[in-house]
């Protein structure tokens, strides 16, 4: 049964395929903010083999691109479209605590 994650993720595939095949095209092969800022935040994860962190563990590695919430956030939401991270929310009895899991499956590929 295919629901609309299923399909989320196929667009997001395909339309990652596509827009690298247009900047080769085009000659416009400059990563924007946001995916750079996922890069560096990928290689974090598999040089320090992070499992479980915050938004505020990144910025406080200062990282080129990664030194505000807002752009953390951003990496991470590219992260989270390609599977790498999953949110888990604790109830705090204020507002939320969010910390990212990284996909266990990527230990695997290791």
């Amino acid at each position: 049964q295919i629901d609309k994650r299923h399909v989320g993720r196929a667009c997001y595939y395909v339309g990652e395929h596509l827009r690298g095949h247009a900047h080769r095209a085009y000659g416009a092969n400059k990563l924007s903010p946001e995916r750079k800022g996922a890069a560096t935040v990928a290689d974090l994860i598999q040089k320090e083999d992070l499992r479980l962190f915050k938004v505020r563990d990144i910025q406080q590695r200062n990282r080129t691109n990664l030194g505000s919430a807002k752009e953390v956030a951003a990496a991470l939401t590219v992260l989270l479209d390609a599977d790498w991270l999953r949110e888990v929310k604790q109830e705090t009895g204020g507002r939320p605590s969010i910390s990212y899991a990284v996909n266990p499956k990527l230990r695997a590929s290791q």
